[in-house]
């Protein structure tokens, strides 16, 4: 997945599909959810197509599948985290923006808690 993310990342930072998604957030105002429709239809008809088929990814279910898969695979994995983070701002996607954030702070308290167990008890404290 990471190459995946690095290879969408260079696509969604290409100027023209930034532009692209000015013109769809200014057609939609502040209604995230028809942003959410129509960035979708955008991923699926002008992002995806190229780039999904190689991983073995149906272009008819990629935005939403390739969304639950960086979701699922990077549960403790921060770089993959930030970059999924990273792609969703790209996306301006407000709703995974926020839930890559929750899912890096969650994974970034196991880390430290873990780490914590873990000089507890190479000293001796219970």
């Amino acid at each position: 997945m990471p190459r995946f993310q690095e290879e969408l990342k260079e696509v969604l930072s290409d100027k023209e599909v930034q532009q692209k998604l000015d013109r769809i957030q200014s057609e939609v105002k502040s209604n995230e959810g028809k942003y959410r429709m129509k960035l979708a239809s955008f991923l699926l008809k002008e992002v995806y197509p190229p780039l999904v088929p190689k991983y073995g990814i149906p272009v008819e279910t990629a935005p939403m599948l390739v969304s639950r898969a960086l979701a699922a695979h990077s549960q403790d994995d921060i770089p993959m985290l930030e970059q999924w983070l990273v792609l969703e701002t790209l996306m301006r996607h407000k709703k995974n923006m926020e839930m890559a954030q929750a899912t890096m702070g969650a994974a970034k308290d196991k880390i430290q808690q873990m780490d914590d167990t873990l000089y507890r008890k190479t000293i001796g404290v219970s």
